[in-house]
């Protein structure tokens, strides 16, 4: 169980300062995709697909925003 509490408190350490930035960021960098948003999207998916519920995502809501917008474009929603 300390392993778990631990592996969560890691999840908001990282997410904390990705939530601050996206709050008045649509991008990561600059005004459209880049490889940085390809990258830390594909890092994000498996934890929003598997262990990430609404309940702990619902702490970061810039994250799920940015989350959402960016997988429900058609490029990829398409490889995703």
């Amino acid at each position: 169980m300390k392993a778990e509490e631990a592996a969560i408190a890691s999840l908001k350490r990282a997410l904390g300062p990705l939530n601050a930035h996206l709050a008045s960021n649509t991008y990561l960098v600059g005004d459209f995709v880049t490889l940085a948003d390809i990258i830390t999207i594909c890092n994000l998916y498996l934890g929003y697909k598997t262990v990430m519920t609404k309940s702990f995502t619902s702490e970061f809501p810039h994250v799920e925003r940015y989350f959402w917008t960016l997988v429900n474009q058609p490029k990829f929603h398409k490889i995703l």
